[in-house]
């Protein structure tokens, strides 16, 4: 994990875009908005994100509050495959 100075010059450095994950166990597509550092690996997906992660078992994230620095709150999630 980054240090918070690192972590926004990387959230500033980025394309924040969008993002629609499937998520087993669930109907719909989970839309994601602010999404940067994104990685798909064959068990998991992860990413960074200022949208506050649904409760899944599937889904596991940890926040990261950037204060004092900027007032804002990141999210690293990991999303199952299986």
């Amino acid at each position: 994990m980054l240090n918070k100075q690192d972590e926004i010059t990387l959230m500033q450095n980025s394309h924040l875009k969008p993002l629609e994950t499937n998520v087993k166990g669930l109907n719909q597509a989970i839309k994601w908005s602010n999404v940067w550092d994104y990685k798909a690996g064959l068990k998991e997906v992860s990413f960074k994100t200022l949208m506050v992660p649904p409760k899944n078992p599937m889904i596991s994230y940890t926040s990261l509050d950037l204060s004092p620095v900027v007032n804002k709150v990141i999210y690293i999630v990991t999303i199952k495959r299986f």
